[in-house]
């Protein structure tokens, strides 16, 4: 589950600085609670009315609490971030958006896995997803994303199994998901 709400403030037709709050959980990336912002800048490369580009670059904080290792673990990742995206409108009921994140960790991170220095906990996700209207109110969105975590959190305990005692399993570094969503407007 997710979710995140962004306020920009246009300093012209093409240049923007934004602020975003998000919190989110993945019980199964060993991510119990993720909470943060981000600021930054964003760049229009294309404005166009059937297309647009827009590359940013700014500041992340995330305060990651993990599943299954103990009372009070938590992590803060202080991130530098950069991110492009690309939307087209491909005709009058259907539109493909893709887009690049990657985060690098400025501070050292030490958890229940290992300690990371500053730049190797890199996260990088990408997305690609196309929307289509089926009726006047209705649009069927179909995307697919991966999302690399370089130092990933601590794997969540699994019912039925005990590991060695000091041993800590990491999730996968790498995560896919595979989403198609059925949007209705009311108005």
């Amino acid at each position: 589950w997710a979710v995140k709400g962004r306020f920009d403030k246009f300093l012209s037709t093409k240049d923007t600085l934004w602020a975003a709050g998000l919190i989110s959980g993945d019980e199964l990336a060993g991510k119990e609670l993720v909470a943060g912002g981000q600021l930054g800048y964003a760049r229009y490369l294309i404005k166009e009315a059937d297309r647009e580009a827009v590359a940013e670059l700014g500041y992340d904080y995330s305060f990651e609490n993990l599943v299954g290792t103990g009372p009070g673990t938590s992590v803060h990742i202080h991130s530098a971030r950069a991110f492009v995206g690309y939307k087209n409108k491909l005709g009058d009921d259907t539109s493909f958006d893709t887009s690049l994140e990657a985060l690098a960790n400025a501070n050292e991170l030490t958890t229940p896995t290992g300690t990371a220095k500053a730049g190797e906990d890199l996260r990088v996700n990408a997305q690609i997803g196309i929307t289509t209207k089926l009726s006047k109110n209705a649009s069927l969105n179909v995307s697919f994303a991966v999302k690399f975590d370089n130092n990933p959190a601590p794997l969540a305990a699994i019912a039925g199994f005990t590991f060695a005692p000091g041993y800590t399993p990491e999730a996968d570094k790498l995560d896919t998901i595979s989403k198609a969503s059925l949007i209705y407007a009311l108005f």
